[in-house]
């Protein structure tokens, strides 16, 4: 599946979660999309955090003193 596919079915959930929930409604499907997109988003900042060893990893930058 491909990135709109995702991105679509995201959306789907969404629109799961707030027939399911009351007092969480969206109205349309723009909303569902856009709504699929911040999470896809971030989800992709946590996994760049994280990293691959499911730790959260320090970027260190700059020059080491002695």
């Amino acid at each position: 599946m491909g990135s709109l596919g995702w991105r679509l079915f995201t959306a789907g959930m969404l629109a799961g979660v707030a027939w399911l929930l009351r007092g969480f409604s969206l109205e349309g499907f723009a909303p569902a999309l856009l709504g699929s997109i911040i999470v896809s988003l971030t989800s992709w900042v946590a996994s760049w955090t994280i990293g691959p060893q499911g730790r959260i990893e320090l970027l260190r930058s700059g020059r080491r003193r002695h």
